[in-house]
């Protein structure tokens, strides 16, 4: 089986600092097929662009670069769905202009595709810079050629849910119509929700072949009232999908999925005051639709989301400050 051709897709806003590394980390790989990299200015207000575009004339090798400019800012997840409609790979990988590719990063990736035509190849992933992050960790090399059990491990935390550094099939994408929704913070959460759902072919990696920058001003980062907010939003249309595909019926595992998510919101909107009407909102979405079996690990999600307004607030307020 040929190697693919594959688009790595960069949005750019106002990264000066870091733009460098993230092109370098690209230009330095040691894939040997031609490949293209298309960077998205979503307008900012700094010299991003020109340090890239100096990057770029002094180029010459087997990438091909395409810088496509938005007419206004327009939000990462605008920037990553015009690089998929322009895109000409077979497969696309998604890279913030703040972090940076292993040096083997596209060969590690696209290795497995001679085996095998994957929907998706997950590869791991190192930290650098400044700050907390959890980890997710992938164990070891797994090859799953099964819907049901790549959603399931999903679903389960054993796969991260950042849109970077997965190897995706272009036409998996457009196919199942995965793309992320504008002006929609911590869009990576409900898109990855549907990519993993629509998976039919899913490659792991324990190998690392990308580099994630911890800053606290990123969004991930962050979290404040906006943010809680736009997490309610991505809650309500998992719960929306979920029983629109009855999904609780094939998937039990999905109950202790969304408890945890309902118990995180509802932990949000009193760490960052936030009006008790969406409180009550988020804690009076039902989760369990029909005779499910709940587990162990669920009972304590389940009482937890359940307590009254006051009680609930003073215990976050005492055991979890911001």
């Amino acid at each position: 089986m040929n190697t693919p051709y594959i688009s790595i897709i960069i949005p750019v806003y106002n990264v000066e600092d870091f733009i460098e590394a993230c092109l370098n980390s690209v230009i330095n790989q040691t894939y040997k097929d031609n490949f293209e990299c298309i960077l998205i200015d979503d307008c900012g207000n700094d010299n991003s662009m020109e340090i890239a575009k100096k990057i770029i004339s002094n180029y010459h090798g087997n990438i091909e670069f395409k810088i496509i400019s938005h007419c206004k800012n327009s939000g990462l997840s605008a920037a990553r769905n015009t690089g998929i409609k322009n895109a000409k790979g077979t497969y696309i990988l998604f890279l913030d202009s703040d972090d940076e590719l292993t040096k083997t990063s596209l060969e590690l990736l696209a290795k497995p595709l001679k085996e095998e035509k994957y929907d998706v190849v997950v590869g791991s992933y190192e930290l650098i810079g400044q700050g907390q992050f959890e980890i997710l960790k992938i164990d070891n090399d797994i090859k799953i050629l099964n819907q049901e059990e790549i959603f399931k491990k999903f679903i389960s935390r054993k796969i991260y849910e950042m849109a970077w550094n997965k190897l995706i099939k272009r036409d998996f994408l457009i196919d199942n119509k995965i793309w992320f929704e504008d002006g929609l913070l911590h869009e990576d959460v409900l898109w990855s929700f549907y990519l993993f759902y629509y998976c039919h072919k899913l490659k792991l990696l324990i190998a690392p072949t990308y580099r994630y920058r911890v800053r606290e001003n990123g969004i991930i980062g962050q979290r404040n009232a906006k943010n809680i907010l736009h997490l309610k939003r991505i809650f309500d249309d998992k719960l929306k999908f979920i029983k629109q595909k009855i999904l609780y019926k094939h998937y039990p595992e999905l109950t202790e999925y969304m408890y945890r998510q309902k118990l995180a919101l509802l932990k949000g909107c009193i760490v960052y005051n936030i009006e008790k009407s969406v409180f009550k909102d988020v804690q009076q979405q039902k989760l369990l639709l029909g005779n499910h079996h709940i587990s162990i690990k669920t009972i304590p999600y389940l009482i937890a989301s359940n307590m009254p307004y006051k009680l609930f607030s003073v215990i976050i307020k005492i055991f979890s400050p911001k």
